[in-house]
């Protein structure tokens, strides 16, 4: 019989995402909700007297820095290898044609588990931002406040930009254009808010929008044992923090999964990856310092103030509800809207609220494609059904992997929404009920994994696959006879490895090392392991297929699909 190699002689992708799109894809999907919550959140945990800071950065900063050095190797290998292979599909076709394709089908497939998880979480969240925002505005929130609006809304969501990103890629271009550049704009505005705030601004604000003092915040979280809460100092609060910075990175590989779809991607993709990199990074630390500064304005009491106690109030020890203080959590543009309530600028509360749900609605298109193109290529490959890589004539799009993690995105709308959470006020289903409570609880992790095994490939790249290294026509430079890819991917494997750790063994994560043997606490362990058994089913049934269709498995991982 016949070998053959490819099912059809073009993907029936198109290019039509320029590079400014692309860099845009990058920041819509990493600047989520990491940056609105996690500071407050991390400080709530791991509680510090704030003179002990270092270099007055607080710990959340400092980690933000710290994960830059494993992100920025990571983004770069990403740039090269989607410069040697420049077709959608991503790290699966990186890691399949350099290191394995089993590997790269598992290891893929478990990123894709992150990408649906995220999408059904965060178009659930999108209400619960919008609920949060409309409290303080004085609407009714009250008939949102449930598990079953929470995951009608949340599935609505993710079906409207489903079809929305069905449309093709140059439909997707202007979408993700519209959500970037208003909440951009409204941001702007809100680092002017925190440059100018003043102490007694940040004084009258709280007083406005809470109807209580900043000093009645730190005297509350005091008598709450914020002072005694952390036992730790200034470096393993850093190490807590790692926690929230590393996953405030999550996502920054969208766009390396469409890269069939960009422009000049083989010239463009390094420095396109590299820019939304430095971006991000300089984002990150400015943003979560500037909020920390204004916060730490008021309500000062010895070595605490209000940054320290509401975050403590909000996510660690210390109870709002307790204290008799609003159940408003703390959120970065919250403290903004206070920042701007004090300084009599009313008329921004509007703004503030579009920046904080814009920056959750544009995570979801970045998504939606990033996750489609993965399904799409291991289903051209053979991995996966092949309808799954059938692209629709006129929108050139994989209207059928779309569809396929809509599917899967339900149960990260489940999760978000607590419905099959009886404590809740959810549906009791019995065990089942744990995939969506405690099952989801690794999806960091599993995002850490995949950054690990990329950059992996790009130490690989060089000594397995030279014809590859060589398709690149940037950055092939050498430093003492290594490759600069090679030597970037070591210190990325390293870093990423760390991160890896963090999530294993810290205690606000999975705690392994703490670990006690129940259902509850190894069932995300249990669920990962599922997961991963998919694809290395899929992959040896689809192999033995291969050998009755005569299709060459073999051809197959040692090319590029065509364009």
């Amino acid at each position: 019989m016949e070998k053959t190699v490819w099912v059809r002689k073009a993907t029936g992708l198109t290019r039509e995402i320029g590079g400014i799109t692309a860099v845009i894809i990058i920041l819509c999907l990493v600047i989520g909700a990491g940056w609105q919550k996690r500071v407050f959140q991390v400080t709530g945990w791991s509680p510090l007297p704030e003179s002990t800071f270092v270099l007055g950065l607080s710990p959340m900063c400092f980690a933000f820095i710290l994960t830059a050095i494993p992100a920025l190797a990571t983004f770069f290998c990403l740039g090269f290898l989607s410069a040697a292979m420049p077709r959608s599909g991503g790290g699966y076709i990186h890691i399949s044609r350099v290191i394995h394709p089993l590997a790269g089908f598992a290891i893929t497939w478990i990123e894709f588990c992150w990408f649906w998880l995220a999408y059904g979480m965060i178009s659930t969240l999108i209400l619960e931002s919008l609920m949060m925002f409309g409290g303080l505005a004085g609407w009714n929130i009250a008939p949102f406040v449930n598990p079953y609006s929470l995951f009608l809304w949340g599935t609505l969501m993710i079906v409207i930009f489903a079809a929305l990103c069905s449309l093709g890629v140059r439909w997707f271009g202007w979408l993700i254009q519209i959500l970037f550049w208003i909440p951009a704009l409204i941001l702007l505005g809100m680092y002017g808010i925190y440059l100018s705030a003043t102490p007694a601004a940040v004084e009258a604000g709280v007083v406005a929008l809470m109807g209580h003092t900043a000093e009645e915040y730190t005297k509350a979280a005091l008598a709450q044992g914020m002072a005694t809460a952390f036992k730790g100092g200034y470096w393993d609060a850093v190490n807590v923090a790692v926690i929230g910075a590393a996953w405030a990175w999550t996502g920054f590989a969208s766009v390396t999964f469409a890269a069939g779809e960009v422009k000049e991607a083989s010239k463009r993709m390094v420095r396109i990856m590299m820019i939304g990199g430095i971006i991000l990074t300089i984002f990150y630390i400015t943003i979560s310092q500037l909020m920390a500064n204004t916060a730490m304005m008021a309500g000062r009491i010895g070595d605490w103030s209000f940054f320290s106690a509401w975050g403590y109030l909000s996510y660690g020890g210390g109870s709002l509800a307790k204290a008799g203080l609003p159940p408003v959590a703390a959120w970065n543009p919250i403290m903004a809207a206070i920042a701007a309530r004090g300084m009599g600028w009313e008329w921004i509360m509007v703004f503030l609220a579009v920046v904080g749900a814009f920056w959750l609605f544009n995570d979801l298109p970045p998504i939606i494609l990033g996750s489609s193109r993965m399904i799409f290529a291991m289903a051209f490959d053979g991995m996966l059904p092949r309808s799954l890589a059938d692209v629709n004539e006129r929108w050139h799009s994989p209207i059928k992997a779309i569809l396929f993690t809509v599917v899967w995105a339900l149960i990260g709308v489940a999760s978000e929404s607590q419905i099959f959470n009886p404590g809740a006020g959810g549906l009791n289903i019995g065990p089942l009920g744990l995939i969506f409570t405690t099952g989801i609880a690794a999806g960091d992790l599993w995002d850490y994994l995949y950054f690990t095994v990329i950059c992996l490939a790009g130490v690989l790249i060089y000594y397995r696959r030279r014809d590859l290294y060589d398709r690149s026509p940037t950055w092939k430079v050498s430093v003492a006879g290594v490759p600069l890819v090679a030597i970037v991917g070591f210190i990325g494997v390293v870093t990423n490895l760390w991160c890896d750790y963090v999530f294993l063994f810290n205690e606000k994560a999975l705690n392994v090392g703490g670990i006690t043997v129940s259902l509850e606490s190894i069932f995300p362990f249990l669920f990962t392991l599922i997961l991963l058994l998919i694809p290395v089913v899929l992959y040896f049934y689809y192999k033995a297929r291969a050998e009755v269709t005569g299709v060459d498995y073999k051809t197959i991982f040692t090319e590029i699909p065509p364009e």
